[in-house]
């Protein structure tokens, strides 16, 4: 009847808003993060400008932010075409994107994912909470740990499939940041959000192990 019928279209405009609000949010965090990179490594390159090894290194720099801007444009690209797809595709983009991050932040790396999950459909929402809670936790990695070693590893059984991200950097105090840190935030509500439970230890000197344990059931269409 009409009223089933407006309350289906309702339910459609809202997905839809929800979608458009995700990708302004995502375009927010990564484009504009990196676009203001650049302006900012453009203004001290051009301060020193008779300079020619302290605007060689900003040019580097400039290079390196541009790099990163076009992978995640890739990366949000991807996300956004993406329908129901094999857990098996999505590890395959993890190992790629992953892969390459680490070569170059870490003296030696580790990355074991399953393989032949091509039985295992996951939906679209699902594939985009766990890439981007991995590549959160891979971020931070870098950006951080000052590890020699990390590893990503992932396994399943016949309830859950369990993410592990494992470094053996300078670790850190998990209570003076946990209300402060948007990406710990972020992995714990994308994860929380999939009926999943997230979950970190770590100790300063002693390394870092994130634990990500997702339900089958919450990654089905």
């Amino acid at each position: 009847n009409r009223y089933q019928q407006t309350i289906k279209e309702l339910e459609q405009q809202n997905a839809i808003e929800k979608e458009r609000l995700r990708i302004s949010r995502d375009l927010h965090d990564d484009l504009g993060a990196g676009l203001s990179l650049i302006l900012l490594n453009t203004s001290l390159a051009q301060q020193k400008a008779d300079d020619r090894k302290y605007v060689e290194s900003y040019l580097f720099k400039i290079s390196k932010n541009t790099k990163d801007l076009f992978d995640n444009l890739n990366n949000l690209i991807w996300l956004l075409k993406q329908e129901n797809q094999s857990l098996d595709n999505l590890f395959s983009k993890i190992r790629e994107v992953i892969s390459d991050a680490f070569s170059e932040a870490f003296d030696n790396y580790a990355i074991q994912l399953p393989e032949n999950c091509k039985d295992i459909t996951i939906c679209r929402e699902a594939c985009r909470n766990i890439f981007l809670i991995i590549k959160e936790a891979s971020n931070n990695a870098i950006k951080h740990s000052h590890a020699s070693f990390i590893q990503l590893k992932a396994d399943i059984d016949s309830e859950q499939v369990i993410f592990q991200i494992m470094d053996n950097g300078k670790g850190f105090d998990i209570q003076s940041i946990r209300h402060g840190s948007n990406g710990l935030n972020n992995m714990k509500s994308r994860t929380e959000a999939l009926n999943g439970h997230f979950s970190i230890e770590t100790h300063e000197n002693q390394g870092t192990t994130l634990v990500i344990k997702i339900p089958l059931k919450s990654l089905m269409p």
